[in-house]
C-alpha cells in the first residue's frame, strides 16, 4: 500500500511539474510578434505573415517527406503509394484537429473578444511548430530547411 502511495505522489508530482512547465512557456507567436512593441494592427499583420510562413514551411515539409518515402529503398511502389496517401490522410486529419483547437475552441476561450483573431493565429502557429518538431523527429532525412 505505501508503494501505491509513492507512486501515485510521483506521478503527482510529475503531472504538476509538466502543467506548470507548459504555463511558463513562451508562444511561438508571442516570440514572433512581441506585442508589447507593436501597434494592435503591426501585431496582427505580423502574426498573420508568420501563420503564412509557417503553413508554407508545413506545406514545404509534407513535399520534402513525400520526396523521401519516394527514394526510400526497398519498398513496392504501390507500398509508397499507401505511405504518401496515409501522410496525407494524416496530415490533413491534424489540420482539421488544429482548426477545431485554434479557431473554433479559442473562439469561446478568449476573454477579450477584440483578440480572438490574435489568439487564433498564436494557437494556430504553437500547433505548427510542434507539428514541424514532429515531423523533424519521424523524418529526420526531410528535416532541411524550415
Amino acid at each position: 500500500m505505501l508503494h501505491l502511495k509513492l507512486k501515485f505522489l510521483i506521478v503527482a508530482g510529475l503531472l504538476i511539474s509538466a502543467t506548470n512547465a507548459l504555463a511558463q512557456m513562451q508562444r511561438i507567436g508571442d516570440t514572433l510578434c512581441d506585442i508589447k512593441k507593436l501597434q494592435p494592427r503591426e501585431h496582427q499583420e505580423c502574426l498573420r505573415k508568420a501563420q503564412d510562413d509557417s503553413d508554407r514551411k508545413m506545406r514545404e515539409r509534407i513535399v520534402a517527406i513525400s520526396g523521401v518515402i519516394d527514394k526510400t529503398p526497398n519498398i513496392q511502389s504501390q507500398q509508397k503509394v499507401r505511405w504518401r496517401k496515409a501522410l496525407e490522410d494524416s496530415q490533413g486529419q491534424w489540420i482539421r484537429f488544429r482548426n477545431a483547437e485554434c479557431q473554433d475552441l479559442t473562439t469561446f476561450e478568449t476573454q477579450s473578444k477584440q483578440r480572438i483573431a490574435e489568439e487564433q493565429r498564436t494557437c494556430i502557429l504553437d500547433y505548427n511548430d510542434r507539428r514541424m518538431g514532429v515531423l523533424k523527429q519521424r523524418y529526420p532525412a526531410a528535416a532541411t530547411g524550415g
